[in-house]
């Protein structure tokens, strides 16, 4: 009973240590800005019909867009098995769109502050700054957007 009740605590022990290093660890967020398309040939999109293309893009990935905080902003919603939730803006104008980070939920986002005590310097002489991390899906999911936004955009109409 001894050796099963040892054997049982080692494996306990093995799972507990190995649970935080199976965990992927959070990569820095990745905002796009002036992500550059190209209008369809023969086309100039009025900005409602940029408006009315990225929300089908949104939903053709599964986001749910809503108006911006500002003209010509959009609000993406993505929500993953009802657990993740990550929120990003779309700023778009007649040739670029910028996709930046809005918030998330259930996604280890976190704010990396530089050391006050650091002396050291990153290369080029740039002060170490805030960082921004989150789950390494996050940045998969947005580029995952972007390939749909710019395939939706250059599209001609049907």
């Amino acid at each position: 009973m001894t050796r099963f009740l040892n054997a049982l605590a080692a494996a306990a022990l093995c799972l507990a240590l190995a649970g935080p290093a199976a965990a992927r660890s959070s990569v820095p967020i990745v905002n796009h800005p002036q992500v550059s398309w190209v209008q369809p040939a023969g086309e100039a999109l009025s900005l409602a019909q940029i408006r009315d293309r990225i929300i089908q893009a949104c939903q053709d990935r599964g986001w749910r867009a809503e108006p911006g905080s500002a003209p010509d902003t959009l609000l993406a919603t993505l929500v993953v098995r009802n657990k993740h939730t990550v929120r990003v803006n779309i700023a778009y104008r007649a040739d670029t769109f910028d996709i930046t980070y809005a918030g998330s939920d259930n996604m280890n986002y976190m704010v990396k502050e530089p050391s006050p005590w650091a002396v050291s310097q990153e290369p080029g002489g740039q002060v170490e700054t805030r960082t921004e991390l989150i789950h390494p899906n996050y940045n998969r999911w947005v580029n995952l957007l972007i390939g749909t936004l710019r395939a939706r955009l250059e599209r001609s109409a049907p």
